[in-house]
């Protein structure tokens, strides 16, 4: 017998009346309902307290009520029982995605907004709904029942379950079974949709709470479009099928409204985005229609199902509903060139029709516009910290005031400062930024990345500030990068190291130097900085010339170095220069280039034995840098003499007469750290090599504030000849070179050479101070022993006025023979003898290859003989003859 024919599948419903079914009218609500707070004067003021089951059976053929029951946000008094294709779901039926036995599938249906051969909408076919809307279907009963319906045993029920049809292209739906009221409570936690919107938080004053006005003022903005999207999708589609997602929109629309300002806000991060961007009303509802999903879960599966594609966002077909006003063809100009999608605002997402894509927002722009700190991925938001004191004599610089009328004409530039201290020109954009009295807003990118380029003119504008761009280190023989400037229409600023950014030909380009800082300035740093200390700045100031920025940094690491100091109470009144010095060589984290070493200075001048002229000198040096500040700026014999700043020493003499010590001695007496710089080693046979290790050392010695100590300067600084090779002619390069260097350091250099005759005669016009270091007399060499050898660890026989008498060397030999000896001495267990030291002594002449002079006399005339002496020792009895021996 043949198999019966099976039935005919039904005809497939449109997508609004297969995913918003008609809302069966509820119970009415009985006379104890009690109000809902939340939803009074809006969505009702009554919920049912009968618990149980909604009846089963099928959907009305008729059109539902168009409120928002059902949709997400039901009105107290009236639950959404049954919004699935049937009323309530069967104790037996599951979803048809599940195993056991579901509904008859229903067919896929078309996009609502691609019309019917009649002129409607939502026509049969493969559209909107597609895969994966089984879970997401917006409005349906089991995701919104619960917006604002009854709580707990109040509820009247759970409505259906959205399935899959057996052949994976469209929404089943099957009537539930009753839930029991104690299962309300957990089952409410995994629906997609909130019970209700969260209460409005109480006003706490300040930023916050103008935060949450501006964001309750784009909420309301917001839920005028939605009121017009509801108006199309109740035009559009048939009155069954669009009551639901039409209900929620108002619904939606209705509460946000009551939670929006009692006064329309002025000047929101709305207002001038469109103002800055000269955005049409078209824009402007576009950017606020974009938006949408953004502002509730519910708002974005309702556009899901209205997608073609099935994305939650708003395609561009629905966009020409909404702007029904708008011709289609000018709505395409405006989505391709409009000023919303050329700066970025709106994008076009999506390789399909021009009709099915989708449009979105700048990424996270949407939360700036509710006011909220949000920043892309693309940008590091760079944090400027407080204001820096002593930049207002740099303000009344020319370039300076250039810079800030710049900024206060909003005209299309670019600012450019280049420092090699990030914080030193961050510290001088957000004083030109105060200056012209806007804002600023500072985030870390690449200039050549054309997107975050605009991002950072977007979020810079709804902030009310100028954009400031921190462009990264190059890489390692990298070329510049050029800004990309196309999104940014007003003045762009950029912090940048020297050398990593090249500004295209496109805009001006106005430069500002860092300084001169003045000393009023740095005096005013220190002030602030350290209030407490604000006796000592002139001399803080004179003896640390930091810029603003790094005196900031200086005095934080004091004041913290102070509070974590046993029995202190954080005050950096007394704080020393070496506690400075030390702040300052932390905060340098210089790397020091090959043959630059970096060290504190513990010699004194005691141990420094001088002549009387060469004593004057070096006193001098001191005096003239701690009252540089004085007579240059207050004084102002800077302008008057040309007077350049900064010291500098040429210690000249043979080797070992003290020239090194005398530097170390200056950098303690000025409180600084002394950079020890071995000539012979920056010397390169590579072009420009040594100028480049050169200007490596100069830098660190500038950060560090250090004592620039350049040993065996002859190597570098030779006398300049005529060319006549190739070799001539770098050599006198890298003399020019050094030359203009030295005149820029504003530090205290100190060179040395052992060849004065070899330095070249423009080297020693620019010295301040060329001290002869001679080989010292019998008294300093008598000076010399006593200090190297204290009294203590002399044996009897030590002559040392013998001993200087007797060898006429420099101070660094008898150094290295009081050393040597002291050493020989603890091996042999005893004190140092006086053949300790003639043996030492006859070694540092063998060194040098001279021929040692013998040993000094002995005091009453007689040679001293070491080997007698030493026989003589060797056969002396040392301990008494034992019993043994004796017997």
């Amino acid at each position: 017998m043949p198999d019966p024919k099976p039935p005919a599948r039904p005809a497939r419903p449109r997508l609004w009346e297969r995913l918003h079914r008609p809302v069966r009218p509820a119970p009415e609500a009985p006379a104890t309902a009690r109000a809902d707070p939340d939803t009074a004067g809006t969505a009702g003021t009554a919920e049912s307290a009968r618990p149980g089951p909604a009846p089963a059976g099928p959907a009305s053929a008729g059109p539902g009520p168009a409120g928002p029951a059902a949709a997400g946000l039901a009105p107290a008094g009236h639950a959404p029982a049954g919004a699935g294709s049937g009323g309530g779901r069967s104790p037996e039926s599951k979803p048809a995605d599940r195993p056991g036995p579901g509904p008859a599938p229903e067919a896929a249906c078309a996009d609502p907004t691609v019309p019917d051969a009649d002129g409607g909408h939502g026509g049969a076919g493969p559209g909107a709904a597609g895969e994966g809307h089984d879970e997401d279907g917006p409005g349906t009963a089991d995701r919104a029942h619960d917006e604002g319906g009854p709580a707990g045993a109040d509820s009247p029920g759970i409505p259906g379950t959205v399935g899959r049809d057996p052949d994976g292209t469209g929404v089943a739906v099957a009537p539930g079974p009753e839930v029991p009221p104690a299962a309300v409570g957990s089952l409410r936690a995994t629906l997609q949709f909130p019970a209700r919107l969260p209460a409005e938080p109480a006003g706490v004053g300040g930023p916050a709470e103008t935060r949450d006005r501006v964001s309750r003022d784009v909420a309301a903005r917001v839920a005028g479009v939605a009121r017009r999207l509801a108006a199309v999708v109740e035009r559009t589609c048939s009155p069954e099928a669009g009551a639901v997602s039409a209900g929620f929109l108002r619904e939606w629309a209705a509460l946000t409204l009551a939670r929006a300002p009692a006064a329309r806000l002025t000047d929101t991060p709305l207002d001038r985005l469109a103002r800055h961007h000269r955005l049409t009303p078209d824009e402007v509802d576009l950017l606020l229609f974009a938006g949408l999903p953004e502002e509730h879960e519910g708002l974005a599966r309702t556009l899901r199902a209205m997608h073609p594609t099935g994305e939650p966002h708003p395609s561009v077909g629905l966009a020409c509903l909404l702007l029904e006003n708008t011709d289609r063809a000018a709505l395409r100009r405006l989505l391709n060139e409009g000023a919303a999608v050329r700066t970025g605002i709106l994008a076009l997402s999506g390789t399909g029709p021009f009709h099915e894509r989708s449009l979105t927002v700048a990424d996270r722009l949407w939360d700036a516009l509710h006011g909220l700190p949000a920043w892309p991925e693309v940008l590091d938001p760079v944090d400027l910290g407080p204001p820096v004191a002593g930049l207002d004599g740099w303000l009344r610089l020319p370039e300076s005031r250039r810079a800030v009328a710049a900024l206060g004409s909003a005209d299309p530039r670019v600012l450019l400062v280049t420092a090699r201290d990030e914080a030193v020109a961050l510290s001088r954009c957000a004083a030109l930024a105060a200056a012209a009295g806007l804002g600023l807003v500072a985030a870390r990118a690449r200039p050549d990345d054309a997107r975050a380029m605009g991002l950072l003119g977007l979020h810079a504008v709804v902030r009310d500030s100028v954009p400031l761009l921190v462009a990264p280190h190059p890489a390692a023989g990298g070329a510049p990068a050029v800004p990309a400037l196309g999104r940014l229409p007003g003045p762009l600023l950029v912090c940048a190291p020297p050398g990593a950014v090249r500004p295209g030909p496109e805009r001006p380009v106005l430069t500002v130097p860092l300084g001169p800082v003045g000393v009023a300035d740095r005096r005013a740093a220190w002030r602030a900085a350290l209030p407490e200390a604000h006796r000592s700045a002139p001399e803080l100031a004179a003896r640390h010339p930091l810029d603003p920025a790094l005196t900031a940094q200086v005095a934080l690491d004091l004041r913290s170095r102070a509070a974590l100091t046993p029995g202190d109470t954080g005050d950096t009144g007394d704080a020393d220069a070496w506690d400075v010095s030390a702040a300052i060589r932390a905060r340098a984290g210089a790397q020091l280039p090959p043959g630059v070493d970096l060290v504190g200075p513990r010699a004194r001048r005691p141990r420094l034995v001088l002549t009387d002229e060469a004593d004057v000198q070096l006193r001098d040096a001191v005096a003239r840098l701690r009252h540089q500040a004085l007579v240059l700026d207050d004084w102002e014999l800077r302008e008057a003499a040309r007077a350049s700043r900064g010291v500098r020493l040429l210690l000249t003499g043979p080797p070992g007469t003290g020239k090194s010590l005398a530097a170390e001695v200056l950098a303690a007496e000025a409180g600084r750290d002394l950079l020890v710089v071995d000539g012979s080693e920056l010397v390169s046979k590579y072009i420009g090599e040594t100028e480049k290790n050169l200007a490596a050392c100069f830098e660190v010695a500038e950060r560090t504030q250090a004592v620039f100590l350049l040993d065996e300067a002859d190597a570098l600084f030779g006398t300049r000849t005529e060319i006549s090779e190739a070799n001539d002619r770098f050599a006198n390069m890298e003399t020019a070179y050094l030359l203009q260097r030295l005149d820029r350091f504003d530090g205290l250099a100190v060179l040395t050479t052992n060849l004065r005759q070899n330095i070249d005669a423009a080297f020693i016009r620019r010295m301040d101070f060329v001290v002869e270091f001679p080989l010292p007399g019998e008294d300093g060499r008598h000076r010399m022993w006593d200090l190297h050898l204290p009294a203590p660890l002399l044996g009897p026989d030590v002559d040392l006025p013998a001993l200087a008498r007797s060898y006429p060397v420099p101070g660094g030999w008898i150094r290295n023979a009081a050393i040597g000896a002291a050493f020989r001495a603890a091996d042999e267990g005893g004190t140092v003898r006086q053949r300790h030291l003639v043996q030492a002594m006859r070694r540092e002449y063998a060194k040098a290859g001279r021929p040692f002079p013998g040993e000094p006399p002995q005091p009453h005339g007689t040679p001293f003989d070491a080997r007698a002496a030493q026989v003589l020792a060797a056969a002396a009895p040392t301990t008494a003859p034992t019993q043994k021996e004796s017997s």
